[in-house]
């Protein structure tokens, strides 16, 4: 991922500073061409005049890269920019209006969630293509998804300066963060956490290092949670504290307040506006955090003692005057013993 960033942001310090390359290279080389445009098995052997999205994220980058004019159809979840609504609902990406898509006949129909078997090469043989994207989950996958989208819908010759330039300002701003500290992001009652294989894990990453970065699939175990330690804990919004167990709240960040709630939705809806607005709204939320407490020398407080039943303090009291009865006893034969000896 970093090595996509740094290209990015070398890119736009190359194009601000007007440089070009005096270098001539003697090499046969291939003209460059806009098309055929190769995405998984589908190929496109010239630009796309219409296109419809099933998945919100596909819609925002469509019209990022400049191609809403092409736009004829959307999902019903497909809000923003505000001018995608007028256009024709055409169902979700879960249950897609198969005859409507048929009707309108776009070119082209992206989605990120797979379509039945039936229903695409219903689709299909209707006369319009499909490229399923899959939803990204790290930031080259997220600039995938720009370069993809621009080279079916404008060509391969500007597909890649159409993603950088989407994608270079959440990339400048990533560069910029000082990162310090660990973390960890619960996602889940049931432990859900961003994984190093997350986008969410990803992103966050450049605040800090990610306790779970070396785990998968959003799994980890409360004993390897607790035994991390983490110096923040971030929740998604409606989940709280005392939800979990209650080793949870004896971390030493919550102990300090150390916790962060925020909005999850760019992770689930991934575009690079939806991202860098979370950046700099987390970015707030981490430099207004309290400094992280040292509990090392704290002395462990006495569970108190419970309380008793009338019968058992009486039973109490008994055994004590019983064992003062014994303890006299057995005084007076020790002075007995000693007076025998005085009279010998």
């Amino acid at each position: 991922m970093k090595r996509i960033l740094s290209f990015l942001i070398v890119s736009v310090i190359f194009l601000m500073s007007g440089c070009t390359s005096e270098i001539e290279y003697n090499m046969p080389t291939e003209t460059p061409k806009a098309y055929p445009v190769v995405i998984g098995e589908t190929v496109f052997k010239e630009e796309p005049m219409s296109v419809a999205s099933l998945s919100p994220a596909i819609t925002e980058m469509i019209f990022a890269l400049g191609y809403g004019d092409k736009v004829v159809a959307r999902s019903k979840y497909c809000d923003y920019p505000e001018i995608v609504t007028k256009r024709t609902s055409i169902g979700s990406s879960v249950k897609p209006s198969v005859e409507m898509i048929i009707n309108i006949k776009p070119d082209v129909l992206i989605t990120q969630s797979p379509i039945a078997k039936t229903d695409r090469d219903k689709i299909e043989k209707g006369g319009t293509k499909i490229v399923i994207l899959e939803t990204p989950h790290n930031f080259e996958e997220l600039y995938n998804c720009y370069r993809d989208i621009a080279a079916v819908l404008g060509g391969n010759l500007t597909a890649e300066a159409k993603a950088d330039e989407c994608m270079n300002s959440l990339a400048v701003r990533l560069s910029n963060i000082k990162g310090d500290g660990t973390f960890a992001y619960l996602m889940t009652y049931d432990y859900g956490i961003a994984t190093g294989d997350t986008l969410a894990g990803e992103i966050l990453s450049y605040f800090g290092e990610n306790v779970a970065s070396d785990y998968e699939k959003y799994n980890i175990s409360p004993e390897e949670l607790i035994e991390k330690q983490p110096e923040t804990v971030v929740l998604s919004e409606g989940i709280t504290i005392d939800g979990f167990d209650a080793e949870i709240s004896e971390l030493n960040a919550v102990r300090s307040g150390r916790v962060i709630y925020i909005d999850s939705s760019c992770f689930e809806r991934p575009t690079a506006r939806l991202i860098e607005e979370f950046v700099k709204s987390f970015a707030q939320k981490v430099n207004s955090l309290p400094e992280m407490k040292d509990f090392s020398t704290e002395t462990p407080e006495e569970t108190p003692a419970e309380e008793l039943t009338v019968e058992e303090q009486l039973a109490n009291m008994l055994a004590e005057a019983q064992q003062m009865v014994n303890e006299e006893k057995d005084m007076n034969r020790l002075l007995d013993e000693q007076l025998k000896k005085l009279d010998v």
